[in-house]
């Protein structure tokens, strides 16, 4: 799936985002991060860049995309809070208002 630089770091905060929302920090969402950085064809520098963004704008980025891209968005949202084996509450909450804001079909 193609997306420019502004989609990749909105995809990338808001993953952070969710990552963090239940207060803890998995090995496995930490190595699932990564993998998607690596695919997105991000490099480190951008990790620490995507805090510069903020969540509306990115909310905004997504919801903008095309369909495609939200069910990619998606899936990755779902790999992420799944990564654990736990769905935290906040963790599906987040799920849920991202996909309600940017009109993205829930799959969770």
């Amino acid at each position: 799936m193609e997306f420019n630089y502004n989609q990749k770091m909105a995809i990338v905060r808001l993953l952070l985002d969710i990552i963090s929302v239940d207060g803890k920090i998995d090995s496995r969402e930490t190595f699932l991060f990564e993998k998607i950085k690596v695919d997105l064809g991000l490099n480190p520098e951008d990790h620490f860049k995507a805090y510069e963004y903020n969540t509306l704008l990115c909310l905004s980025i997504i919801k903008a995309m095309t369909p495609e891209q939200k069910k990619h968005y998606s899936e990755l949202m779902v790999k992420m809070i799944l990564a654990d084996e736990e769905i935290a509450p906040n963790e599906k909450l987040a799920y849920d208002d991202i996909c309600d804001f940017c009109g993205i079909e829930k799959s969770l």
